[in-house]
């Protein structure tokens, strides 16, 4: 079976400044840097993840000071892997899909395993992510 919806190769970072005038001569600015993902559709590469024991944080963006949506379970199905991103500090995370939802999970995690052909670049897609550092 083939599955079609995973987010676009590319997430581009959109800045919001924010900026508030204390008095006529002083301004004071905030910006905050947000990624964001826009969706096409790519399809299952035939890599899946499966955790083995306990759970791990799914989060919305590739690497861990983004927020975490759910964490993925031992007792739950095995998930499919629908690319990767390399973060700023070389670590590699796996784009996935669960109850139809896409988060990202680390791929040093000491209890997850892949099953299926997950042979970087040739069969799980780059997805270039550019973040705020």
């Amino acid at each position: 079976a083939s599955a079609s919806a995973t987010p676009n190769v590319t997430a581009t970072l959109v800045a919001e400044l924010i900026a508030a005038a204390t008095d006529p001569l002083t301004e004071t600015a905030e910006v905050m840097l947000t990624p964001t993902l826009q969706f096409t559709s790519l399809s299952v590469t035939g890599c899946f993840l499966d955790v083995t024991s306990g759970g791990a944080n799914v989060r919305r963006y590739p690497g861990n000071t983004f927020e975490v949506l759910y964490s993925l379970r031992s007792t739950d199905r095995v998930v499919p892997i629908l690319g990767y991103a390399v973060t700023s500090y070389n670590v590699i995370y796996y784009l996935i899909v669960f109850e139809n939802e896409y988060g990202w999970i680390s791929s040093g995690l000491g209890n997850t395993s892949l099953t299926g052909t997950c042979e970087r670049n040739t069969d799980l897609p780059f997805i270039e992510v550019d973040l705020p550092e």
